[in-house]
C-alpha cells in the first residue's frame, strides 16, 4: 500500500459517523493553500482520537492511504459507482492550538511561609 502526505490547514472537522457497531469514520478537511484551492477531505477509520486533538486553524502533515470500493449498481445506472477515500495512516500537528503544551504548574517558593 502507497502512503501519501499532505500539508495544510484544518477548516473543518465534520461530524463522526457510525456506519457499524464496529466502525468510526471522522472526518476532516485540510486547506493546502493551493493557487487554485484545493480542499482535500481526509477520514480516520477507527481512530478518532488523532482527529479529536485537532482544532480548526491547526497548520497539519497528515499521512494517508488511498482506499477504493465498488459500490452496488442501481437501478437505471450504466455501471456501479467507484468510491474513493482518503483514510489517515497519522497526523502530525506542525503549529495551531492542538500543538502547544499545557503550562509547567508553578511550584512556590520555598521561603513563602506566612510566619
Amino acid at each position: 500500500m502507497s502512503m501519501y502526505n499532505i500539508k495544510g490547514k484544518v477548516i473543518s472537522i465534520l461530524k463522526e459517523k457510525n456506519p457499524t457497531d464496529k466502525m468510526t469514520i471522522s472526518p476532516f478537511v485540510v486547506d493546502t493553500g493551493s493557487k487554485y484551492g484545493n480542499e482535500v477531505m481526509l477520514q480516520a477509520v477507527n481512530n478518532k482520537e488523532e482527529v479529536q486533538k485537532l482544532k480548526v486553524g491547526d497548520e497539519v502533515n497528515v499521512s494517508f492511504y488511498i482506499n477504493g470500493n465498488k459500490g452496488k449498481k442501481k437501478e437505471g445506472w450504466d455501471e456501479p459507482p467507484y468510491w474513493i477515500n482518503l483514510n489517515v495512516d497519522s497526523i502530525e500537528v506542525l503549529s495551531g492550538s492542538a500543538q502547544q503544551e499545557k503550562p509547567e504548574p508553578q511550584q512556590a517558593p520555598e521561603n513563602d511561609l506566612p510566619f
